[in-house]
């Protein structure tokens, strides 16, 4: 479950049509594992059911990957929980379906919006919801100092590739200028941190 970050400080129609896409193309990447598909429940705030831990932390990396190479000027609020749904589950909406899973995750992310943390876990094992606060708040530190607006083609091309010297190449760039970015971006260590905690999720 997640919604927009102060989502009243944006144009709406623009916020919705952006929010749609990004749902939409999440989706259609991630057919197998996803039980319930990304599903706008509000004009802010989305719901779906993933088919395990990993692949529902992966959904929320791709999402964040996503939302940066897309230009996309909002940040996102993620609840992962594991629960139960006490109703059948609507594999082609996730709307309409009952369970104190999802009573549990709105009220999380209810409960979020007063915080600075943009990443809540609650999967039933505490040093398993530490380890990934832990993490995330390294990821959070990383990624929320990027000016999206201004550097959404570098930071995406360099995660895209890899390695400065191609980005240098694809951008048309001299090559001290790219690494500079790169290590003033973090780039390395948001690899980093994105490769331990699907790590995490992976082991359990």
């Amino acid at each position: 479950m997640g919604d927009i970050v102060g989502s009243e400080e944006y144009e709406q129609t623009d916020l919705q049509r952006e929010f749609a896409r990004l749902c939409k193309s999440i989706n259609q990447q991630n057919k197998t594992s996803l039980i319930s598909p990304l599903t706008i429940t509000l004009g802010d705030e989305f719901q779906g059911i993933a088919s395990d831990l990993s692949s529902g932390m992966n959904l929320i990396l791709q999402m964040e990957r996503m939302r940066i190479s897309s230009a996309l000027n909002f940040k996102i609020r993620y609840v992962l929980l594991y629960g139960e749904i006490s109703t059948d589950i609507n594999k082609k909406i996730a709307y309409g379906m009952l369970g104190t899973g999802l009573s549990k995750a709105r009220q999380i992310l209810e409960d979020s919006k007063s915080q600075h943390a943009r990443f809540s876990t609650d999967v039933q094992n505490q040093q398993l919801n530490d380890a990934f606060a832990n993490a995330f708040s390294v990821y959070q530190t990383i990624t929320d100092q990027w000016n999206i607006s201004r550097d959404a083609e570098l930071i995406a091309t360099l995660i895209k590739w890899g390695d400065y010297k191609i980005v240098a190449k694809k951008m048309n760039k001299t090559r001290s200028i790219v690494w500079k970015r790169e290590k003033s971006l973090m780039i390395k260590e948001f690899f980093a941190i994105e490769k331990l905690i699907n790590f995490i999720a992976q082991c359990h």
